[in-house]
């Protein structure tokens, strides 16, 4: 029975597709993009969104999650680029959906984010956003000029960032991290 056995098959593929079929739908009705690079390592909560009017959701711990403007992610792009020792126009970012911001309960504000390379930028350049390469993290107290420094894979490890603010993004750190 040739046409039995063609049915079968086609009933199969149809199945074992339906869980695949339901994860695209689920991306695709998502609020948020899919990110072009992963967000941190046990990242759960939702990043910043850029807008005009600031806005925190606050926690019973103290922290919050701030909203990014646009003048905030150009601020991190400059402070990203000039820590790496490259040009502005050789960096792209904040990512779309890779970007956490927040004040933590001791009045610092922290951010979390992934940026990325244009065409134009040196292969060097790509070699470096490797292996967490392509993760800011930035600290400020009020006013101040942001401080930098590289993320890494595992992202985040426990110390690397305020663990209220951890609670509120919803980031977890991955138990492949060393102790150093």
């Amino acid at each position: 029975m040739p046409g039995r056995s063609a049915d079968w098959r086609w009933a199969r593929r149809a199945l074992l597709s339906v869980p695949v079929t339901l994860a695209l739908a689920a991306c695709a009705s998502s609020p948020h993009s899919a990110p072009p690079s992963p967000p941190p390592t046990g990242a759960t909560g939702s990043p910043a969104t850029a807008s005009a009017a600031p806005s925190a959701t606050a926690t019973g711990t103290g922290a919050q999650n701030l909203v990014a403007s646009s003048n905030l992610k150009s601020a991190l792009l400059a402070a990203f680029a000039g820590d790496k020792g490259l040009p502005q126009n050789d960096l792209t970012g904040p990512l779309p959906g890779t970007l956490y911001y927040g004040i933590s309960a001791s009045g610092e504000y922290w951010a979390v984010a992934h940026f990325g390379l244009t065409s134009s930028a040196p292969f060097q350049a790509q070699v470096d956003m490797q292996d967490g390469g392509d993760i800011g993290v930035f600290s400020r107290q009020g006013d101040q000029a942001w401080a930098v420094r590289l993320g890494g894979e595992p992202f985040p490890c426990p110390g690397e960032l305020p663990a209220d603010l951890m609670q509120v993004w919803g980031l977890t750190s991955p138990g492949a991290c060393s102790a150093t």
